[in-house]
């Protein structure tokens, strides 16, 4: 080995030993190691001078944006807080035993059935290598991300046998060995872990925790993590000043030969890199169209790290943003047995239902909105404003006929409709037209649905509906969105 490698292994060494030594004694407020730490008490009962297990920090969260932030806090803005619906997350919270007796250690119970606790005793000539391997790469408690950092605790956490502290009621007590005089405290990670089983934006979870001296009083102490479980994206939507999650995505009204196109954004706070696909959840149509899902630019992504932080108690850290252009047109060509053939949306309410998936990552649903005008219009009443859907209300009896009725009007004289009996939604709903007297001309009629007794008994169909068509010599149809909800009023006969 020449002289170079020699120095320079020589110089990193000492920079392990000082980093090691900066490690502990910067989070202990003691003078090292602890001897004559207890005081009789009635008989063999002890009461502690000094709390048995030194912990570097008790409560994981990640500091505020603004927050003035410590160095005892620096490394929780490496930690990720937000865990995937059904995902197991976790925090290690280092600690260690400067004292030169064993301590006793035990958790009685977390605030929630998801969470767990475990420890892992760091075994001393591990945590000597530890030391050395991470002091390039950011350092202990919470990995960085740098590479020799993550290498180093890869390494630490296959050399410790884990124990559990509590697991639904089980678990513990675990000893903790005494410090040695040579080689120091002895280091421990209480893991926290849990399972994130539904959406929350913040959700705090904590685990009570006991330490004792041989024959002491336990001293009790609480961990606390603050989480969020998060879907593996959610759907956003870019205003002028905001951003906002995009469960629909407003066309508003298409008039003949109109286009409208939106921009949709899938952001992940979970995964760098993700693979989506769309889907209709009825048969596809051709009117209705989107481009490939990319990465979006810097800006975007900076635009919404930015509007999410705003004014948030926590920082959120977007992995990756994608996005793709939504086209909704009236109308378009397409190609038909090597012809050119025209395809129109109905007219009518657009409730139009898509499925954005993501690989091994779930889906989210979304619908797309607006009204398709055109020379057939439908009011909800003679004196109700135009809704162009039929509502036979929230809670009608399912032991009696409900009927609605609206009024169909055609636009232009000539025009006629009749109802396409084969494509009503669902097929046990009773429909007539019934001609009302013209104005100037112009038809018009009423339109009257029934749920017959006895046939529903909760909700109708998200896709129920009324198809009408128009007498034209391309004939366009009108698609009357038909909702209702039927309950069982009668219950149960003693």
């Amino acid at each position: 080995m020449n002289s170079t490698a020699r120095i320079g292994l020589t110089i990193l060494a000492v920079v392990a030993v000082v980093f090691g030594i900066t490690f502990v004694t910067r989070y202990d407020s003691g003078d090292g190691l602890s001897s004559g730490i207890l005081s009789p008490e009635d008989g063999k009962t002890v009461v502690a001078k000094d709390e048995p297990l030194k912990f570097f920090t008790t409560i994981a969260v990640v500091p505020a944006v603004n927050a003035k932030i410590s160095d005892r806090e620096r490394h929780l803005l490496l930690w990720r807080p937000e865990i995937e619906v059904d995902q197991p997350g976790d925090y290690e919270f280092w600690c260690m035993n400067k004292h030169q007796v064993p301590v006793t250690v035990r958790v009685t119970q977390t605030s929630c059935q998801c969470a767990g606790a475990e420890i892992g005793i760091v075994p001393p000539d591990d945590w000597a290598s530890y030391v050395q391997a991470s002091a390039l790469g950011g350092g202990p408690f919470c990995p960085s991300t740098a590479v020799a950092a993550l290498a180093a605790h890869a390494a630490l956490d296959r050399a410790m046998t884990w124990s559990v502290l509590y697991r639904k009621g089980l678990g513990g007590p675990i000893e903790v060995p005494a410090a040695d005089q040579i080689r120091g405290p002895q280091m421990a990670i209480v893991r926290m872990a849990w399972t994130g089983k539904a959406p929350t934006e913040a959700k705090r979870l904590t685990a009570s925790l006991f330490t004792n001296f041989p024959d002491a009083l336990p001293v009790q102490k609480g961990l606390e993590a603050h989480i969020a479980v998060v879907p593996s994206f959610i759907l956003y939507r870019r205003e002028p000043n905001r951003w906002d999650q995009a469960n629909e995505i407003q066309v508003g009204d298409l008039q003949e030969n109109s286009a409208v196109h939106q921009t949709l954004f899938c952001a992940s706070a979970t995964r760098s890199h993700m693979v989506f696909s769309i889907d209709p959840d009825s048969i596809p149509d051709p009117c209705i169209s989107w481009t490939e899902p990319k990465r979006a630019s810097v800006e975007e992504m900076s635009s919404l790290q930015e509007f999410l932080n705003a004014g948030e108690k926590t920082r959120l850290t977007i992995q990756s943003l994608y996005k793709m252009e939504v086209f909704v047109r009236e109308r378009t060509t397409v190609d038909a047995d090597g012809k050119k053939a025209l395809k129109q949306l109905d007219l009518g309410l657009l409730d139009r239902r898509v499925k954005v998936t993501a690989v091994a990552g779930g889906s989210q649903p979304l619908t797309l909105r607006g009204h398709v005008r055109g020379e057939i219009r439908v009011e909800a009443g003679t004196t109700g404003p135009e809704s162009g859907r039929i509502d036979l209300g929230n809670s009608f009896p399912a032991e009696q006929d409900r009927t609605k009725a609206v009024k169909v009007i055609a636009e232009r004289q000539g025009l006629d409709v009749t109802i396409v009996a084969d494509e009503i939604v669902p097929n046990f709903l009773k429909v007539t037209l019934e001609p009302l007297t013209p104005i100037d001309g112009r038809k018009q009629w009423r339109l009257q649905v029934t749920v017959p007794k006895g046939t529903l008994y909760s909700s109708l169909p998200e896709q129920s509906s009324i198809i009408l068509k128009t007498n034209d010599e391309t004939p366009r149809r009108v698609r009357i969105p038909v909702r209702g909800t039927a309950v069982n009023s009668e219950g149960p006969r003693l």
